[in-house]
């Protein structure tokens, strides 16, 4: 883990967001390998990819494993927690609670496995330092220069209504607790329930 994303990194390679690309183990993909280069740098971004690898997927019979989680666990950490209960029932349970005070407050809950997955893969981080319309103008402007490409990766409160943001922030959420969980285990995802609140102040 580095500056809250995790990093994968292999005889001086460095995958950053790595996350976002691990969530996608939650479609049931398995058996393969991604190669990035060093520029420009992953903006951690998952649509494109997924549609790249999908049209290569060859669909077996072979079935998910579940790894049952026996005890109840929370974790607290910088005003955000998680808290991961077994279940009974197959697959995953996910609420995820977004909380900012600028923006309001949104409940969201996923159950998986769900073949909708994809439509979620779209979900931008919050952009930094986007109070004002001066940051979304000055990004907008270096995209076009080549030098920064991200603008349109990231999500700018200035650019969207509040119940909007808050129902990407909740779907990018989700992402993250994917792809966190999906290391837990090299060959089984959790049958568990999970809820994952946050309050902060961008």
């Amino acid at each position: 883990m580095r500056k809250n994303r995790i990093v994968l990194q292999y005889r001086g390679n460095t995958l950053n967001i790595a996350e976002h690309i691990l969530s996608l183990r939650w479609t049931g993909l398995d058996g393969v390998i991604v190669k990035a280069s060093s520029w420009p740098p992953y903006f951690g971004g998952m649509m494109k990819l997924w549609q790249a690898i999908q049209l290569n997927l060859l669909e077996t019979d072979q079935q998910v494993p579940w790894l049952k989680i026996a005890k109840e666990k929370s974790v607290n950490i910088d005003g955000r927690s998680v808290r991961c209960a077994s279940s009974n029932v197959s697959g995953l349970k996910i609420k995820i609670t977004a909380d900012f005070p600028r923006f309001g407050r949104l409940t969201k809950r996923f159950k998986l496995p769900d073949e909708s997955l994809a439509d979620y893969f779209t979900a931008r981080p919050l952009a930094t330092n986007s109070e004002s319309n001066f940051w979304p103008t000055l990004s907008r402007m270096v995209e076009k220069t080549g030098l920064w490409p991200h603008h349109q990766h990231l999500a700018w409160p200035t650019e969207q209504s509040s119940q909007e943001l808050l129902e990407e922030l909740a779907n990018h959420r989700l992402l993250d607790l994917l792809g966190a969980l999906a290391m837990v285990d090299h060959y089984r995802l959790q049958l568990a329930e999970l809820s994952q609140s946050k309050v902060a102040t961008p």
